[in-house]
């Protein structure tokens, strides 16, 4: 996969992460389509999505993001709100 270099001259991968959490979402503009649009607009070359998990504890394809994760890397995200499972569950860094 490409890398992006940045700013401080290192290259890292750019990774998206888009989730919904209900079938609402899609009808008010939030729907995965939408966030991954907006995640390669921003430069995310590999895109993980997480659909429908409502309080779920678990996110599978957050968690194969941060197994492939490498220091340096980073992660972008339409909406904060899509990390909320991540820090409320056992995730560690």
């Amino acid at each position: 996969m490409p890398k992006i270099k940045l700013w401080n001259e290192n290259y890292v991968m750019v990774y998206g992460y888009a989730r919904v959490s209900t079938k609402g979402q899609a009808k008010d503009g939030n729907s995965l389509e939408t966030q991954e649009n907006a995640l390669r607009a921003a430069g995310a070359t590999k895109i993980y999505a997480d659909a429908f998990t409502g309080s779920k504890s678990r996110c599978p394809e957050l968690d194969k993001l941060l197994v492939v994760m490498q220091p340096g890397d980073v992660v972008a995200s339409v909406y904060l709100s899509a990390f909320t499972t991540l820090f409320s569950n056992s995730h560690t860094f």
